[in-house]
């Protein structure tokens, strides 16, 4: 028997087997402790184990664990729709749940082209999106991200997307205004002259995640959406990772001050307990699936959408995200450039950054380090007792809410010993 497991090479794999999971804490079956500085893939907002949220589950279980989305709803969707809408843009009124981050991503590039289908508009059909993007590993949703080693053998399935170039803000980082200047002058010729063509473009707002937690400016963003929205484009938000306070505020296009037509968020929804996603529409787009002819019908679905277990999950993690974790999530920056600064000057490493509660930096392999792979590092900092995972050549940490400050400290100690050695 075989558990197949994601983005690994199964010849000689082995899974480090964990058996229970306490407060930022994952711990191993032979009884070692790792600090899960990762999030574990960024779902888990408020800590393992929460008591809370597994009492929410408990108690809706008893009452309701699933029924069939199309044409029925119940109470903990219902509220939990209403919670979300309060807490994005006043626009985004509309809700369409599905069970991860890719297909709330399907959705939303499925709703950006039939809204022009809808309307007997043609020749919007192709996608706009940023180079070094990521949203999914579905079909749609490898199509609108960046090439690369997770996509290219799919190529001949994917449609095509035009990418946009952003310059990325970092420590130290000079001529930012000037290459924001000229990218954007970029994208504006390229408008004039294709615009009619794009149904959507579509971003990961102030940080692309998979791509290595590069961040770029709100500045940027804004006129990159006004200049998307004056050729009449859609625009969709990937908040899929910065969803639920990861940029230091709830969601990045609040940080920003932006509203997209369509957002898409999943990961943090339910607070790490189960799979959940949802997509959110303006009414421009909610109205034009709307008539007597069937052909005008968003048909897309799930057979766990708006799982009434899941729900639940969702609510008591809004709980405890008002009640407890909002205050870290706002004053995790500050932690992070404290350790941040730390490091600064390390040979290994440049292009330090931070962004609410997302830190990152690129290391650098030097000639006779033990270690100057991925595989390598990621297996000594798990020697240190801290799971980071890095993405390429970026070291990035993006811990649960409850981690302690000297928690924190504990992973920036690990990445400096792993790297001095």
């Amino acid at each position: 028997m075989t558990i197949w497991m994601p983005y690994t090479q199964m010849q000689g794999a082995k899974p480090l087997l964990i058996e229970r999971g306490e407060g930022a804490s994952l711990i191993t079956q032979d009884g070692r402790r790792l600090l899960d500085a990762v999030s574990s893939w960024w779902v888990v907002l408020h800590g393992h184990a929460r008591p809370e949220l597994a009492e929410a589950v408990y108690r809706q279980a008893l009452k309701l664990e699933q029924v069939i989305a199309a044409g029925y709803s119940h109470d903990p969707a219902q509220a939990l729709s209403r919670r979300i809408v309060d807490l994005t843009p006043e626009p985004l009124q509309h809700l369409f749940f599905s069970d991860n981050g890719s297909t709330a991503v399907e959705v939303g590039l499925k709703m950006a082209f039939q809204y022009w289908k809808n309307q007997d508009i043609a020749g919007r059909t192709r996608f706009l999106a940023l180079k070094e993007g990521y949203h999914g590993d579905t079909i749609g949703a490898m199509s609108v991200g960046d090439r690369g080693l997770f996509n290219d053998i799919y190529g001949e399935l994917l449609f095509a997307a035009d990418l946009i170039e952003v310059p990325y803000d970092h420590w130290g980082r000079e001529g930012l205004e000037e290459a924001e200047t000229a990218a954007l002058a970029r994208v504006a010729l390229h408008l004039e002259q294709h615009g009619g063509e794009y149904a959507a473009l579509i971003l990961e707002p102030l940080i692309q995640g998979a791509g290595g937690m590069l961040m770029y400016r709100p500045q940027f963003l804004k006129s990159l959406v006004n200049l998307a929205q004056e050729a009449g484009i859609l625009v969709i938000f990937d908040e899929v990772m910065t969803g639920f306070g990861r940029t230091g505020e709830y969601f990045a296009c609040v940080k920003a001050g932006v509203c997209p037509d369509i957002l898409c968020m999943s990961k943090g929804l339910s607070g790490g307990v189960l799979p959940l996603a949802a997509t959110l529409a303006n009414d421009r787009v909610y109205e034009a699936f709307l008539g007597s002819d069937p052909r005008l019908t968003l048909y897309h679905g799930h057979s766990y959408t708006a799982n009434p277990l899941g729900c639940a999950a969702g609510l008591a993690s809004l709980d405890l995200m008002r009640t407890e974790s909002e205050a870290k999530f706002r004053g995790m920056e500050a932690w992070h450039r404290e350790e941040l600064g730390k490091l600064a000057g390390h040979p290994r490493l440049e292009k330090l950054r931070a962004l609410g509660a997302v830190a990152a930096m690129d290391y650098k392999p030097a000639e006779g380090a033990r270690y100057n792979q991925r595989s390598e590092l990621i297996q000594a900092f798990q020697d240190q007792g801290v799971l980071l995972r890095p993405l390429g050549k970026t070291i990035y940490v993006l811990p649960p809410y409850c981690i302690t400050r000297a928690e924190l400290a504990q992973v920036y100690q690990a990445i400096r010993q792993v790297l001095d050695a």
